[in-house]
């Protein structure tokens, strides 16, 4: 009878059910394979994290900055006031700020209006798409620790803070100057969006071959940051030793360790050098001895990157998703398997 139930047929549980809602928006928001929708999506969050990031660069220049009504620490204070009513780092940077001009431009100017709105609307969006994609995702804790995640964190908190604090207090940037070191430092977080651009990269398939070959020469990796720094230690107080008669050259070991790495990693800047026969020695050591230590890594590095590119020419990923926890094909190889399962995104 239509009134009854088909026999055999299984009841929805509404908690699975609202599972299967969560884990859909999941693959949303993280395969742009999906669908068409989630392709629009992945575009326009590359659109925006680009421009995000340009605004923060365009935000530098004099010209799309204005004065802040607020910011009177710098013009309304005078030098002594200042010192007696601050710290020592608050005056200090308060001095310096008269003689640099890009720490004066930044305490007292703020990005125009526009750039301003713009991070604002930024701010909103990937807040809401943050703790959307936390609640929905199968593994919480695993997606807070992601570097993804850590990489919005670091751009959302300092943002959010500069923006609650603007609207409650006003006046928290203009009146103490014990503030300044709190803007300083709230301002040079910001700098962290850039990290961001790694949101966009990694749905080029490029990107993941990239990292899964560092990812497979980490002990080689391992092994040449161990190498560099005994080499470092060797020739900074070799070139220190080698210079000693020289009395403008060299004047700690810490000096030579800047000098030794510039010189191992052959980039040479030319601020500091040897000036006797000993120093020119000890320097053409440490030049070949950087040519070979650096010349190390490079054929493991390869040969992974090879190894993971020709695969990746045979092997293809759009559509291909692993949900955490869910089972992968037992007949699928080891190698397969940690190139699929490791980015579960739009690829290129």
């Amino acid at each position: 009878m239509g009134s009854q139930t088909r026999k055999g047929a299984k009841s929805v549980d509404p908690a699975q059910r609202e599972l299967t809602r969560r884990q859909k928006l999941w693959i949303f928001l993280e395969d742009s394979n999906s669908s068409k929708g989630a392709k629009a999506y992945c575009i326009l969050t590359s659109l925006l994290i680009l421009l995000n990031i340009c605004t923060y660069m365009f935000g530098t220049l004099a010209v799309l900055r204005e004065k802040a009504p607020f910011y009177n620490v710098l013009n309304a204070t005078n030098s002594t006031a200042l010192a007696s009513g601050s710290t020592d780092a608050a005056y200090y940077l308060s001095r310096e700020s008269k003689r640099n001009a890009k720490l004066y431009l930044l305490l007292t100017t703020q990005p125009h209006f526009i750039l301003f709105y713009f991070d604002i609307f930024c701010f909103v969006f990937f807040s809401l798409e943050y703790f959307t994609m936390l609640i929905c995702s199968p593994d919480k804790l695993k997606f807070a620790r992601s570097f993804l995640a850590v990489c919005d964190v670091l751009y959302l908190v300092p943002l959010g803070l500069m923006l609650i604090l603007y609207y409650l207090d006003r006046s928290f940037q203009g009146n103490n100057p014990d503030t300044i070191i709190g803007i300083i430092i709230l301002q040079g977080l910001l700098a962290f969006r850039v990290l961001r651009i790694v949101r966009v990269v990694r749905h080029y398939r490029g990107f993941v071959v990239l990292v899964l070959s560092l990812r497979a020469s980490a002990r080689e990796l391992l092994l040449l940051g161990v190498l560099m720094v005994l080499a470092l230690l060797f020739f900074a107080n070799a070139i220190f030793f080698a210079e000693l008669l020289q009395h403008d050259t060299f004047e700690t070991v810490f000096a030579g360790f800047w000098w030794s790495l510039v010189t191992i990693t052959t980039i040479g800047y030319g601020d500091m050098y040897p000036k006797s026969i000993s120093g020119y020695l000890v320097a053409s050591l440490c030049a070949m001895a950087g040519m070979i230590l650096v010349s190390i890594p490079i054929p493991v590095i390869a040969n992974n990157f090879n190894t993971y590119y020709a695969f990746k020419n045979k092997k293809t990923l759009g559509g291909r998703m692993y949900w955490h926890g869910q089972p992968k094909n037992k007949n699928e190889k080891d190698e397969d398997r940690k190139f699929s399962a490791y980015m579960p995104v739009t690829v290129i």
